[in-house]
């Protein structure tokens, strides 16, 4: 039998958000449906109430391969994204817990999958979802668009639970905030015996949270900053550390559109450059800053994942997540993120 997997769906099919859909219907959806094809290579009839018998169902293989065939006689017809979906689907079994987020609301929806993949021939909820579209002033041509065949295909849920953004750890929540529509969440980074699918779980099983206890134990302050840092919040860790490091000098975020690949950067009291530094939350090699001819300019290349990346070559300091975790206890008692975090120091 197939373990279950954890898995993140945004529920906002071309462009509305359909979780009030989902919830009544107690389905995940994925979209990308894919209309079935005559010998001839004609589409079926499209029937918003026989959606069985006009979509290919991924899960059935000869019969995808073989419609995938016929489609790709259609000038311009991209498989890629069908495909997709088809092995994203495969990857789904009964007990996974799929993660809906609404970051905006502070909130995230859980729900576990009951049934095997699907597709609802008459979905009971059509006209509920065409209402939701019309009044988001959306487009309603569903003979064209087919927007009923997004909420068609899918899984059966036991509901959906609200639970604060915040109880996800941020190794999960990280997953939650790119483009993808769907996708499955990695292990926890430095521990592999912390699963997804089994933290998932107990969140969604309302398992209280283990208060934390204040720590100066290098290893578990490891696994705390993976637990709450995100892309830009390592890059303001990591400016602050410098700051502090060199109590002298002024320095300044400075990552965004634009900033040439540095996200730090480091200045005397007369405004004359004295460091600059690049962070990379995930990076196998550690960045390679340019080099600089005037000056003394010290360089910095973060790195929090993995533990050991490969060095630089050239004058260039390697900031790790060791570096990063040891001066996080070093500098606790000034640095706000270690409260959170419940790390002290040795003078705390």
């Amino acid at each position: 039998m197939q373990n279950p997997t954890s898995f993140y769906c945004r529920a906002k099919p071309q462009g509305v958000d359909a979780f009030k859909i989902f919830d009544q219907a107690e389905h995940v959806f994925i979209g990308y449906p894919l209309i079935r094809k005559h010998q001839d290579g004609t589409e079926f009839p499209y029937d918003p109430t026989c959606l069985d018998q006009c979509l290919v169902n991924p899960m059935i293989d000869s019969d995808w391969d073989e419609q995938i065939q016929r489609h790709k006689q259609t000038k311009g017809f991209k498989s890629q994204q069908f495909n997709k979906n088809r092995n994203f689907a495969k990857k789904i079994s009964i007990g996974s817990i799929v993660v809906i987020p609404r970051a905006e609301l502070g909130s995230v929806y859980l729900g576990r999958v009951v049934s095997d993949f699907k597709i609802i021939g008459n979905p009971g909820w059509a006209a509920d979802y065409m209402t939701l579209r019309e009044d988001k002033k959306l487009n309603i041509d569903d003979s064209k668009k087919r927007h009923i065949a997004d909420v068609c295909q899918g899984w059966k849920v036991d509901g959906y639970k609200r639970v604060d953004l915040s109880k996800l750890p941020a190794w999960l929540r990280r997953s939650l905030f790119g483009r993808s529509t769907f996708g499955t969440f990695s292990n926890h980074p430095l521990d592999p015996t912390i699963t997804a699918s089994a933290c998932l779980q107990a969140i969604y099983d309302g398992d209280s949270i283990l208060t934390l206890e204040w720590t100066e134990d290098l290893d578990e302050v490891k696994k705390r900053l993976i637990e709450n840092l995100a892309t830009n919040s390592f890059e303001h860790l990591v400016v602050s550390l410098l700051q502090l490091e060199h109590t002298d000098e002024i320095w300044h975020q400075t990552g965004g559109a634009g900033d040439g690949g540095i996200d730090g950067l480091g200045s005397d009291q007369h405004g004359n450059v004295t460091g600059i530094m690049q962070a990379k939350f995930y990076s196998d090699v550690a960045p390679a800053l340019p080099e600089l001819t005037h000056g003394k300019i010290r360089r910095y290349a973060a790195v929090l994942l993995p533990e050991h990346p490969k060095s630089i070559n050239g004058d260039t300091t390697l900031l790790d997540i060791n570096w990063v975790a040891k001066k996080t206890i070093e500098h606790a008692s000034r640095l706000p993120l270690a409260i959170t975090m419940r790390v002290r120091g040795p003078f705390n």
